[in-house]
């Protein structure tokens, strides 16, 4: 309906402009027409009067009979009367009424007949006393030998004469009527030429506001709606540009903070969330997919965050602190940014996970802690050692005795420095290193190999099995031989004479097993969680003989080795029944 308004504006403004044009020209033409048919008439009637006159001045009828046989032939069924009248006043013939029945007209109340007996033409307009009708009456004097004769009268009937004008009026009528028609059709033709490019630059500019920028404004031409259609389309390819624009910045803004493993949480001026990345969510531990617009207080759990927000809030521009919960420690940074908008970003906070950086901070103390205790004792002992032998130089049984112990604390020494340089080695390994083709027999070979001749020093029975024969992997050897190593080395040097250590290797397609179980003395149950450290030992281990004792590094290779790898180990024993450690590495289909 609204856009209908300006379509009936344009119409009726276009109507009513056409149709004061058309009246104007109506209306002066009737009146130009209607002076033009009066004068005509007039005309018309003066000149039959002077016919009439120059008639019977010509041809006068011999008797009254034959005069007033004349008159009625001369008009025929004209409405128009002709009287003839004679210079007394007397009626010699009339076209209509008897003349013996009718007055004399040389009275007052004729002037017209009076001024022609005087000789002058004459008219009037009178009702007729004769015929009860209206009439326009012109005379004309019949002249003979220079005298008046005879009156020779013309009568128009005024209602003719009406009804001619009201002819006109009617065909004026038509006129108007048919002229108004084509002037409807002009003005709408008008009006559509007009509003139908407004439409449609009206319908685009809806368009673009409900936020369509593919509309067009279609209007061809030259003129000012065309040039304001080339205008609205320009604006919407600029609009359509900034947007384009604005939204590829968002999604790139989006996808930078959604990739960043920092925790980002912004909020407006009253606490309510505007943005939550990804990581946030894992950090604080949201649920809730969308907390978009949610206050930030009724969302988040931790009251350390929910204090560091307070005091930024009370405090200044930015606050800095940490966020102990269920033993994870954020690093927090929460600052003010001025709001662009109402509802714009007010406060930013960055939340990183700093539990592994602390508790590898702990573990640096720790690890310094053992390896200066791990390191003192054979130091000390070389040092004793290297004093007695500046001071037993002469005693031959004292330089070997000496001899032995230090031979024994430096091989300590070089084990300890070379299960660290591995363990160095396979944490900052970035990969799994060199891939190569590994067979189970290859490895159980290298087993026998290198671990044979310990097992029998120690008089354990060292048993390699494999299953099946044939089987091969792709892994990196290095890493596996390591492994092997460090397991069979250690149940070997922690079992007892007599007793035995079975190693078993398991091919599938979905993976590789190894197994190592020894009949040592085994682990407690409460400490059997921290076997994987480094320099962990049990304490049966630390105050036992020194030529049995490991660096404790072995199952903390072990444990890297396997996780660089992508598998898991476990553990299980028991006091008194021995330990058996296991090794699980899971193969993708080209591996196997």
């Amino acid at each position: 309906m609204k856009r209908l308004c300006l379509l009936i504006k344009l119409f009726m403004g276009n109507l009513l402009l056409v149709g004061a044009v058309v009246a104007v020209g109506l209306i002066v033409s009737y009146d130009g027409l209607n002076t033009w048919f009066m004068r005509h008439n007039r005309t018309a009637q003066d000149q039959a009067a002077d016919m009439a006159a120059r008639y019977f001045e010509d041809t006068p009828p011999a008797t009254q009979a034959q005069l007033n046989q004349a008159v009625r032939e001369l008009l025929g069924e004209s409405e128009m009367r002709l009287t003839v009248i004679a210079d007394d006043g007397g009626v010699l013939g009339d076209s209509i009424a008897d003349p013996t029945s009718m007055d004399k007209h040389n009275t007052p109340d004729r002037p017209e007949v009076l001024a022609a007996i005087e000789g002058r033409n004459g008219a009037d307009t009178r009702r007729s006393k004769t015929t009860s009708v209206e009439y326009r009456y012109v005379t004309r004097p019949v002249m003979r030998d220079g005298k008046v004769a005879a009156v020779v009268r013309l009568a128009m009937p005024v209602r003719a004469i009406a009804e001619d004008r009201s002819l006109v009026r009617e065909t004026l009528v038509w006129t108007i009527s048919a002229t108004s028609a084509v002037a409807a059709a002009l003005a709408i033709l008008m009006s559509w030429i007009w509003y139908a490019p407004l439409n449609q630059i009206t319908r685009t500019a809806e368009q673009l506001a409900a936020g369509n920028l593919d509309a067009r404004a279609e209007v061809s031409g030259a003129d000012e709606l065309a040039g304001l259609a080339r205008t609205l389309n320009g604006m919407r390819d600029n609009l359509a540009r900034q947007i384009r624009a604005a939204e590829t910045q968002r999604r790139q803004l989006s996808s930078v903070v959604e990739s960043l493993r920092e925790g980002v949480v912004a909020l407006d001026k009253t606490g309510h969330i505007v943005l939550v990345n990804s990581s946030a969510f894992d950090l604080l531990d949201l649920d809730e997919a969308d907390l978009t617009g949610r206050e930030f207080k009724s969302v988040i759990t931790g009251g350390q965050v929910l204090d560091l927000y307070y005091k930024l809030m009370s405090a200044g521009e930015s606050v800095d602190g940490q966020a102990h919960d269920g033993g994870r420690t954020l690093d927090i940074h929460a600052a003010r940014v001025k709001a662009g908008s109402p509802g714009g970003i007010a406060v930013l906070m960055v939340l990183r996970d700093v539990t592994e950086i602390e508790r590898a901070s702990a573990m640096k103390a720790e690890f310094v802690a053992n390896a200066s205790h791990e390191l003192r004792t054979p130091l000390a002992t070389i040092r004793a050692a290297a004093e007695t032998l500046g001071d037993s130089a002469d005693s031959p049984q004292a330089v070997e005795k000496v001899a032995a112990i230090l031979d024994r604390h430096i091989t300590r020494l070089e084990q300890m420095t070379n299960d660290l340089l591995n363990l160095h080695l396979i944490e900052t390994s970035s990969d799994q290193g060199s891939v190569t083709e590994i067979s189970l027999d290859a490895l159980a070979e290298h087993i026998r190999d290198d671990h044979g001749n310990q097992s029998r020093d120690a008089g354990v029975d060292l048993s390699v099995s494999i299953d099946p024969d044939d089987f091969t992997f792709k892994s990196n050897i290095t890493l596996w031989r390591l492994i092997v190593d460090n397991l069979v080395g250690n149940a070997l040097k922690f079992t007892p004479g007599g007793g035995m250590v079975t190693c078993r290797l398991t091919g599938r397609s979905g993976g590789v097993t190894l197994n190592v179980t020894d009949t040592g003395g085994g682990i407690p149950p409460e400490i059997q969680a921290r076997v994987f450290e480094r320099f962990f030992q049990a304490a049966a281990c630390r105050s036992g003989d020194a030529a049995v004792r490991g660096t404790g590094l072995g199952l903390a290779i072990v444990k890297h080795a396997i996780d660089r790898l992508g598998g898991s180990v476990w553990l299980e024993s028991a006091p008194g029944e021995g330990t058996s450690v296991t090794i699980e590495l899971p193969l993708k289909p080209d591996e196997a």
